[in-house]
């Protein structure tokens, strides 16, 4: 793991192990205090749990008080989850973004089905023949395109409705 945007004058074995101990077990620290830190990081080993999300950054505070963002740059890293930082997924095949796509598309089909059923009623509630007849009788047939009944002879339905109930 690379540590990055570590105030030059903090960069001590101790704070590096500290630092590194965030992510997981820290094996070797690549960083010699005796000698001119020449990159702007520095490389530690570390033993982590790949199930758990890679954490990219860490606020840290310094013993001045200053508080720096320290930046974590994972080095030969195969298969990398970009959405919820774990390792032993792609981000296509993420669980979070699956389930996401798969709920969405459960909503569109229960909206579509809702629209459809509401938009396809010949019979509302404010029709005479609502309760007389039921919906699969006067409904459009699903292999013709037509309507069950003819719309004259609804229309003289409810007209003898009408008379018979006025």
């Amino acid at each position: 793991v690379q540590i990055r945007n570590l105030p030059v004058n903090n960069y001590r074995t101790q704070t590096i192990l500290d630092i590194g101990e965030i992510l997981g077990v820290v094996t070797e620290i690549a960083f010699d205090d005796t000698k001119t830190q020449s990159q702007p990081y520095v490389r530690v080993k570390i033993l982590f749990n790949v199930a758990h999300p890679l954490r990219k950054s860490k606020l840290i505070e310094l013993p001045s008080g200053e508080e720096v963002t320290v930046d974590f740059f994972f080095e030969k890293v195969q298969m990398r989850c970009y959405n919820c930082q774990r390792l032993n997924h792609a981000r296509e095949v993420c669980p979070l973004l699956v389930k996401a796509r798969q709920d969405k598309a459960s909503a569109r089909r229960s909206n579509a089905h809702a629209d459809l059923s509401d938009v396809n009623l010949v019979l509302k509630k404010t029709d005479p023949l609502y309760g007389v007849l039921q919906e699969e009788q006067v409904g459009v047939n699903p292999l013709t395109g037509r309507l069950k009944i003819d719309p004259d002879v609804l229309e003289e339905m409810r007209r003898y409705l009408i008379l018979v109930n006025g």
